[in-house]
C-alpha cells in the first residue's frame, strides 16, 4: 500500500488540484466563434471568451484566472479580463 501513497502523491504534485480563483499560464491551442482553447498544464486544456484573447496569438502564452473548474464538456473555464482587473 505504500508504493499506492507514494503514487499519490507524487500524481497530485503533477496534476495540482485546479481551483476557482487561480491564476494559471497558459498558452492559446485554438479558436472557434466563441471560444479559444489554452493548454494550462497537468489539468489539460481550458476555454476562455474569444472576445477576451483577441490581441493575442495562437501559441502565445498569457494568464488567466479560473472561474470554473469544469463545464459540461469538461473544460476548465477560465477569464484574462478577471487577471487583467485583478479578481
Amino acid at each position: 500500500m505504500e508504493n499506492f501513497d507514494n503514487f499519490e502523491e507524487l500524481l497530485n504534485e503533477y496534476l495540482p488540484e485546479t481551483t476557482k480563483g487561480d491564476v494559471k499560464k497558459g498558452i492559446i491551442l485554438k479558436r472557434d466563434s466563441d471560444f479559444a482553447y489554452l493548454e494550462i498544464g497537468g489539468k489539460g486544456e481550458a476555454k476562455v471568451d474569444s472576445s477576451e484573447v483577441a490581441d493575442f496569438k495562437d501559441g502565445e502564452e498569457i494568464e488567466v484566472v479560473v472561474t470554473n473548474t469544469e463545464d459540461k464538456e469538461g473544460y476548465v473555464r477560465v477569464s484574462r479580463r478577471a487577471y487583467e482587473i485583478g479578481i
